[in-house]
């Protein structure tokens, strides 16, 4: 899990994804879904500084998605 949180945070940080193989990001709603969707690993990990830089993340943005 730190190998490819550091990846995520080097190469996609508050982006949906990451494309591992070209290492650029991928926007798919444009949420930062995979920050998201890792707090509980995180937390789980004891990862607490991704968690507390996860949380400023989503704290610090607006979600305005229009479908």
């Amino acid at each position: 899990m730190q190998h490819a949180w550091k990846a995520y945070r080097t190469y996609a940080w508050g982006y949906d994804e990451l494309q591992s193989i070209s290492k650029t990001p991928s926007s798919w709603f444009g949420l930062g879904l995979t920050i998201v969707d890792a707090i509980d690993t995180l937390y789980i990990m004891n990862m607490n500084q991704g968690l507390i830089k996860s949380f400023c993340l989503i704290l610090n943005s607006s979600f305005n998605v229009v479908f």
